[in-house]
């Protein structure tokens, strides 16, 4: 299946998605900021597309350049596989709005640096990568 043609099924099915774990996102819709902000709310097609994304192609290897505060980092996690890996880097530490429950997952690595720089993976480039997510730079926010 190409991309177009995966794109094309998860808008069929949209509709009747329902997001998993919706209770992981409590804190960071109570955010001042980002729970004000229109474009950023849990039925937004964005946040939808990429949960079901993940849903779909069930992958063993994350990686999300670009996290921000975690919004696509919480889609991606609550249905990524259980023995799944998700590394997600940003240049800015901004963790506030995420639950302890995604922090604490031994599942997850989180890296903070210039996503584009190999250096900020200290030897540990991942490998074998089945999901690349692309939402950087957050630097001039």
């Amino acid at each position: 299946m190409n991309l177009q043609e995966f794109h094309n099924q998860i808008m069929i099915e949209l509709p009747s998605y329902n997001p998993n774990r919706p209770e992981l996102f409590q804190k960071f819709w109570s955010h001042s900021f980002y729970g004000n902000n229109t474009y950023n709310n849990p039925d937004s097609l964005y946040f939808k597309w990429l949960s079901l994304a993940i849903k779909k192609t069930q992958p063993k290897n994350i990686v999300e350049l670009g996290n921000d505060a975690g919004a696509s980092t919480l889609c991606i996690y609550t249905e990524m596989p259980i023995d799944a890996h998700f590394i997600t880097i940003d240049i800015q530490k901004k963790l506030e709005c995420l639950p302890e429950e995604v922090l604490n997952d031994s599942r997850m690595r989180f890296i903070f640096g210039n996503d584009v720089d190999p250096e900020i993976f200290k030897g540990n480039f991942p490998k074998d990568i089945d999901f690349l997510f692309i939402d950087a730079d957050h630097s001039d926010q």
